[in-house]
C-alpha cells in the first residue's frame, strides 16, 4: 500500500455496468512519479482531486484506491471580493447619441493611424486634425441615424 499527492487527474472514459452503474476512469499522477488508471464512481469526485492525499495499491497501471484524504481548503480570503449581482448607478442599456462620441473619435484616430501607415509620406498636423475631425464627424452622424436620431 503506498500514499501520494494527486497532481494530475485526466478523465479518459466512461463505462456503464451490466447493471446501470455507471463508472468513470481517470489517468491519476502521483507527486512520487507513480501513475495509472482507475475507474471511479464519480465524474469528479472531490476527495480524489489534485492535491488529494491517497493510498493506493498499483498493479500493471491499474489503480485501486483504498482511502482518501480531501485536500486541505484554503483559508478563506479576508478581502472583500466584488460579486456578479453587483449593481452600478446610472449605467442604462438606454445609450443616448451623446454616448457614441467618445467611440466615433478613437474609431476615427485608428482609421486616421491606418492611412497614415499605409501611405508613408509626410503629412502636416494641421491636415491630420482635419481630416480626423471630418472622419470622426461623419462616424458621428452615421451613428446618429443607425439610432434613429438627427443630429
Amino acid at each position: 500500500m503506498k500514499t501520494a499527492t494527486i497532481t494530475s487527474i485526466l478523465k479518459t472514459n466512461n463505462w456503464k455496468a451490466p447493471d446501470g452503474t455507471p463508472l468513470y476512469y481517470h489517468k491519476i499522477i502521483f507527486d512520487n512519479g507513480d501513475e495509472g488508471s482507475a475507474a471511479l464512481k464519480e465524474e469528479y469526485p472531490s476527495n480524489v482531486a489534485e492535491g488529494c492525499i491517497v493510498e493506493y495499491e498499483l498493479n500493471n497501471g491499474k489503480l485501486k484506491i483504498q482511502s482518501q484524504k480531501p485536500k486541505p481548503t484554503p483559508p478563506k480570503p479576508t478581502v472583500k471580493s466584488w460579486s456578479n449581482t453587483t449593481q452600478y448607478p446610472n449605467k442604462s442599456m438606454n445609450k443616448k447619441h451623446e454616448d457614441f462620441l467618445g467611440f466615433a473619435y478613437g474609431y476615427a484616430k485608428d482609421i486616421m493611424v491606418a492611412r497614415i501607415n499605409k501611405e508613408k509620406t509626410q503629412i502636416t498636423l494641421t491636415d491630420t486634425v482635419s481630416d480626423l475631425k471630418i472622419l470622426a464627424d461623419e462616424i458621428y452622424s452615421h451613428m446618429g441615424k443607425m439610432l434613429n436620431q438627427d443630429e
